[in-house]
């Protein structure tokens, strides 16, 4: 069943909060285009593929995935594994992986413990999009 509008089409909103919320939907939008720019077809297609992990391909793979992680936190500012997981399609333990060589290299911060983990770039190389 679909649920009606909470706004009558005889009511409108007042024009700021309509542009308001005309800029919200349009930077949510675009935040998320260019967070799928960043999730390769390559990177979806390798996860799907089963193969044995050597010592040599592990540490590409996770100097590959600083390097997502790093262009998605410059995207979005901060961001919780879960996060990152859901919006790069990274299992756990390579997210975790790159996360303790970014943390070793000082590019990324962390703050919270357990589940409220978040992490941010440092603050010289954050470049958070900001959009009207």
């Amino acid at each position: 069943m679909i649920q009606p509008s909470l706004i009558s089409p005889t009511e409108a909103l007042p024009d700021d909060q309509r542009i308001r919320r005309i800029c919200e939907l349009l930077s949510k939008a675009m935040i998320l285009d260019a967070a799928g720019r960043i999730v390769s077809a390559a990177a979806v297609a390798a996860e799907a593929a089963p193969n044995v992990a050597l010592p040599e391909q592990v540490v590409a793979e996770t100097g590959s995935d600083v390097a997502r992680i790093e262009s998605y936190l410059a995207l979005v500012g901060e961001a919780s594994p879960a996060m990152i997981r859901e919006t790069l399609g990274l299992p756990r333990m390579r997210i975790y992986r790159a996360a303790q060589r970014a943390l070793a290299a000082g590019e990324i911060t962390v703050s919270g413990q357990t589940r409220t983990v978040t992490y941010r770039l440092k603050s010289p190389q954050a470049q958070k999009r900001s959009h009207n």
